[in-house]
């Protein structure tokens, strides 16, 4: 045998003791690690250090130089998916993929963001083109009629009618 259950063994070691009935199987200890099981058909790794062997046969991938593995080393058992991800933790978790761990909340906000610099821009140039008409439509009205703002500039001649 070279496997027991779910975790292919690096070397299994089966406590065989002899009764007056016959054999008996137990499941062995590996590197610190206790199996569970009835030691003939079933093994399966317990504790605190059974991610350490074959991660505790759950899924595991490394992607972007970082490690998911559904393996949970808080003495409790099966195989539960890493936050973000979706699956049995056994076979498969899906969910992050390449892009990394960015959120929609961070959108939003640059979004947010993009959209105040925008409307600031528009503002500014709005005032900007508001102020230059004013003063291009004064200059133009001043050459035809006084303002209150402007002297009289009129020629002397025209006003002793």
């Amino acid at each position: 045998m070279e496997g027991v259950g779910r975790i292919r063994l690096p070397t299994l070691q089966l406590a065989l003791y002899d009764t007056f009935r016959g054999r008996v199987c137990q499941c062995p200890i590996v590197q610190g690690v206790k199996f569970l099981g009835d030691g003939y058909t079933h093994c399966e790794a317990s504790g605190a250090l059974r991610c350490g062997i074959n991660n505790g046969g759950c899924w595991k991938r490394t992607q972007m130089g970082r490690t998911y593995s559904a393996c949970r080393d808080d003495h409790s058992k099966g195989c539960k998916c890493p936050p973000g991800f979706k699956g049995d933790g056994l076979k498969n978790c899906e969910g992050k993929d390449a892009r990394g761990d960015v959120s929609w909340g961070v959108i939003w906000i640059i979004l947010m963001g993009l959209g105040a610099a925008a409307l600031g821009a528009y503002t500014v140039y709005k005032y900007r083109i508001r102020t230059y008409m004013d003063s291009e439509i004064r200059a133009i009205m001043a050459q035809y009629m006084p303002l209150d703002n402007h002297p009289n500039t009129q020629p002397s001649s025209q006003l002793e009618l």
